[in-house]
């Protein structure tokens, strides 16, 4: 998915992503008080704005592609809902009565998401960025751009100029500055 990119990269988009499982699971199975739960939510945050950050700072600083010209663009932001309800809900759902047994399987399970997103060649939405100002656009030629702009191209624009994310050449995952 993010190949050349680098660990904490994947960790924080990973972590940000999975952010709704986390409050759910936290919300539904541990009892924590409101000074925890906040600074939970502030962990959060900041993680997101570490990531928008890095992000921005590939932006400026990769191997650019100065001239791609735009083919159809195929999705905005993924498929939220499905995901929301494909994986993050039942990510959350516990069977067994006893917290621990509870934690034990969620942690396990999204160890092996972790595991499975990191190889997977597509890109799963991080709503946390997007309410931030980030959006992820699908190109029908297989490439992934990151977008600080609503709409990725404007209507008389053809061609852009992106930058790709990772140092691999297999990376698939790109940047578009907002200007």
């Amino acid at each position: 998915m993010f190949d050349g990119t680098s660990p904490i990269f994947k960790i924080l988009y990973f972590f940000t992503a999975m952010a709704p499982a986390y409050s759910l699971f936290i919300f539904t199975q541990a009892k924590l008080d409101v000074l925890t739960s906040l600074g939970l939510f502030l962990i959060t945050i900041s993680c997101t704005i570490v990531l928008k950050i890095m992000i921005e700072k590939r932006a400026d600083e990769g191997i650019k592609t100065p001239k791609y010209t735009v083919p159809k663009i195929e999705k905005k932001n993924g498929e939220i809902p499905s995901f929301l309800l494909g994986v993050i809900l039942p990510s959350v759902i516990g069977g067994a009565d006893k917290f621990i047994i509870n934690l034990t399987i969620f942690i396990v399970l999204q160890l092996c998401l972790f595991l499975l997103m990191m190889k997977s060649s597509s890109v799963f939405p991080n709503v946390l960025l997007i309410l931030i100002g980030l959006n992820i656009f699908e190109m029908d030629d297989g490439k992934y751009i990151f977008s600080f702009r609503k709409k990725l191209v404007d209507v008389d624009e053809t061609i852009i100029s992106i930058t790709v994310l990772g140092d691999s050449n297999t990376c698939n995952t790109y940047v578009r500055k907002k200007n």
